[in-house]
């Protein structure tokens, strides 16, 4: 059998083929967890393994806090017929494997200071039983000359063996979320290998979950700035879009007829504007410690990083008027919010927007409620007891309902039905850009949508 560092084109182009290799995924967070069912789904043999036993307990029951509907059954197929497989015995998993892909490892603070240490224990870990031709994969987003200075220099201290030689080693900052959502993705994927034998093999073993074109590097630290550099331009165009949502909102104009009228949609121009989830802030930080490495403030990707936080106290006084409307106040109002929140990747759920904003809103006097499905409930003790299983559950009796992202459910509400449940007259506040304000307020609610001024009626 080949080895997973001399991959060839055409080793891995049946499922039959794919079988014979063990992938070990790191981490069982919620981009783990996707990344092991989209590489079992393909045909690989796949452990999973974690320091959170809790999580790992999970997958080998067939369930996870970060399952959906429709990944359920495929979980529970790949668990029964052994193609996925876990196992607490971290240096057992690495020997057994031929890939072994890491995920979620860095860690921020509140004072959003990054933290490697967890990623340098795991190298260490895998370093002393890495089998001979093993590739590793790093798909968590990496700091500039993190790849070389942290992650190689672990697994070649701790093996005895060298890049390329003895051992793969490959950058891949991705998110499998968004590859099995969308294999028809146009944007491309990068890889990064500091020699050609782990780039070509990583190469081969990404084209076997996606079919989006592959952008490759031997300079991984190139890789490392344009993802950073990426999520920069992220940042600043929400930034953007939030400053001129909140101006039509005091104009009381609607951003999004602005934009159509320019003759182009809200994401040829700048962000859809909202409360940011946050998925960037991890990389925003290591940017900006990247920098300051280099004695440089970043001030405007900083700048941007404060307005984009700060759309948390605009949620709070539209919050305010919208209930005003209804002759209630935020002491002692029922709330339940809506959010997409995903794992986290073990950042507690106060360091989320969503649960800085239940703060904010609980400091107010409000009773909340959430309905988070894709948060592991076992991360968010804090948040537990206001956490919901559903959406009516979870709306019931409320005088007000916050809606933070966008998802799926949110696109099916019932207001006829929503209306018989909740405490009317009550509010709808909608970051998400998804409802049609004369739709809600038809239904006798109060709307309040970001950069949507107010329904003309």
């Amino acid at each position: 059998m080949p080895t997973a560092l001399g991959l060839k084109i055409g080793e891995l182009d049946t499922f039959e083929k794919r079988g014979e290799f063990n992938i070990c995924v790191v981490g069982c967070g919620y981009e783990g967890f996707i990344c092991a069912l989209t590489f079992a789904g393909v045909g690989f043999r796949v452990i999973c393994t974690d320091n959170d036993h809790s999580l790992v307990d999970d997958l080998g029951r067939g369930r996870s806090p970060f399952m959906k509907r429709e990944t359920r059954s495929d979980l529970r197929r790949f668990v029964a017929k052994g193609q996925l497989m876990t196992t607490k015995e971290m240096d057992r998993a690495f020997s057994q494997s031929d890939f072994i892909i890491i995920t979620g490892s860095t860690r921020i603070d509140r004072e959003n200071t990054p933290h490697d240490s967890k990623v340098k224990e795991t190298c260490k870990k895998i370093g002393k039983t890495l089998r001979k031709g093993a590739l590793v994969i790093y798909s968590d987003i990496a700091g500039f000359g993190f790849m070389e200075e942290v992650i190689k220099e672990a697994l070649e201290n701790n093996s005895g063996f060298k890049v390329g030689v003895d051992f793969g080693l490959a950058y891949w900052p991705i998110k499998f979320s968004d590859l099995r959502t969308d294999l028809r993705g146009k944007k491309g994927v990068r890889i990064a290998a500091l020699e050609n034998k782990s780039l070509n093999s990583s190469a081969i073993i990404l084209a076997t979950i996606s079919k989006e074109e592959q952008k490759r590097t031997l300079n991984v630290k190139t890789a490392e700035l344009a993802s950073l550099f990426a999520t920069a331009k992220l940042e600043v165009d929400q930034a953007l879009a939030n400053e001129l949502a909140v101006l039509c909102q005091e104009a009381k104009q609607d951003y999004f007829e602005v934009i159509e009228f320019l003759g182009v949609t809200p994401r040829n121009m700048v962000s859809h504007p909202g409360i940011s989830e946050e998925e960037n802030r991890k990389e925003i930080c290591l940017l900006i410690e990247s920098a300051e490495n280099f004695n440089i403030k970043l001030r405007i990707v900083s700048l941007a990083q404060e307005i984009n936080k700060n759309m948390i106290k605009h949620a709070i006084k539209l919050t305010q008027n919208a209930l005003r409307n209804c002759g209630k106040t935020i002491r002692r109002a029922k709330i339940a919010l809506l959010s997409s929140t995903g794992d986290t990747e073990g950042k507690v759920f106060a360091q989320t927007t969503t649960g800085k904003l239940v703060e904010r809103l609980e400091a107010k006097g409000a009773r909340v409620r959430l309905y988070c499905p894709h948060f592991s409930r076992d991360k968010s003790s804090d948040f537990s007891s206001l956490m919901r299983q559903n959406l009516n559950e979870t709306v019931e009796g409320t005088d007000c309902m916050i809606i933070v992202t966008s998802q799926n459910s949110i696109k099916r509400l019932n207001f006829k039905k929503m209306r018989l449940i909740m405490k009317m007259p009550a509010a709808i506040i909608d970051f998400s850009g998804e409802l049609e304000p004369k739709k809600v307020e038809k239904e006798g609610f109060v709307y309040r949508g970001f950069g949507k001024g107010e329904v003309k009626k």
